[in-house]
């Protein structure tokens, strides 16, 4: 009875030892991973313990050589098929879709903007839209044929929880489309959605499959909404910026597959074609016909100063006119 006891308390000792390595290890490897996911648990005391358990191992982790054996770890939880399947974009409905596939299928306008009958823009976003929108009102709010409506919310985010997004954020769509009624709703957004976020618990680590499925999800819930009635959207790429922690080309890819679920309804408008240099990457200064350099961007490398605003608005007009919103103007 004595060497059964024995035994059954060696083999539990056993399973508590391998199970403590495996924690050891782990955590040793991919300490960021761990600290996440404490820091996403619902009850304080769980945060508390992890916090504890995590953080003098995150500290041994970066004394340690462990950057090859932290970076195969977490090769294999971003790329194992679990993870990799989350985000994998569904088709729309066939009925609702037939061109969606397409790349070369262009947005048709419905109607010409006219002074009796002036085209309506709703401009929406986060505070990249706010400096966009001032430079729409200067260049296109000097013609009779348009009405602009600005709508681009400081902080704004479709992934920052300060607004929520059933509660607040598409009902705020919905009555703006139905109090506006635009023929065009015109989107910039981006700056905020590379601050690891927690939404419901869940923190979004940007670059992240999660990251991508749920901006990828609300972006097409919210151009859903966009087109009830009846409208066009044009979606800018999120532009280039001087920090490359913000992944804006992954990001871009993101609003492609959402705005190309959309199609003819849907086209994107790429921001770089006029705020970038000749490879269409990142500048700060436009070198006028004088020599003179003028400042594009504010000093952080994310918003536009005037000019730059202004020249993307005059962009956005001739794509309006070569889609046939609008005239030449005379």
């Amino acid at each position: 009875m004595n060497n059964l006891v024995r035994r059954s308390r060696w083999a539990a000792f056993r399973v508590f030892l391998l199970a403590s390595l495996v924690l050891f290890f782990g955590s040793l490897a991919v300490p960021d991973e761990v600290l996440i996911w404490g820091e996403t648990r619902p009850l304080k005391w769980q945060r508390s313990v992890v916090s504890l358990w995590s953080e003098p191992l995150q500290k041994l982790s970066l004394r340690l050589p462990t950057n090859k054996v932290r970076t195969w770890f977490e090769e294999i939880i971003e790329e194992s098929p679990s993870s990799s399947a989350v985000f994998s974009p569904a088709r729309r409905p066939e009925s609702n879709s037939s061109s969606s596939g397409s790349s070369n299928v262009e947005l048709v306008a419905t109607r010409l903007g006219t002074e009796i009958e002036p085209l309506k823009i709703l401009a929406v976003g986060d505070s990249l839209m706010l400096d966009l929108q001032r430079g729409m009102e200067r260049i296109l709010g000097s013609r009779s044929d348009v009405l602009i409506e600005g709508r681009g919310a400081l902080g704004f985010g479709f992934v920052v929880p300060y607004w929520d997004w059933d509660d607040d954020v598409l009902p705020d769509y919905d009555q703006m489309i139905a109090n506006i009624d635009p023929d065009v709703v015109v989107m910039m957004i981006g700056a905020n959605e590379f601050q690891g976020h927690v939404i419901e618990g869940e923190e979004l680590r940007p670059g992240s499959n999660r990251w991508k499925e749920v901006l990828y999800g609300r972006a097409t819930e919210a151009i859903s909404h966009f087109l009830a009635r009846g409208a066009r959207l044009y979606w800018w790429s999120t532009p280039a910026m001087s920090d490359p922690s913000y992944l804006v080309s992954e990001l871009n890819k993101i609003w492609e597959l959402a705005v190309g679920e959309w199609k003819p309804w849907t086209k994107t408008i790429e921001s770089m074609k006029t705020l970038g240099d000749d490879n269409g990457d990142f500048r700060w200064y436009l070198e006028k016909e004088d020599g003179k350099l003028v400042a594009l961007r504010k000093e952080h490398g994310v918003h536009f100063h005037e000019i730059g605003a202004d020249l993307l608005a005059l962009q956005f007009e001739n794509v309006l006119v070569e889609d046939g919103w609008l005239r030449v103007r005379d």
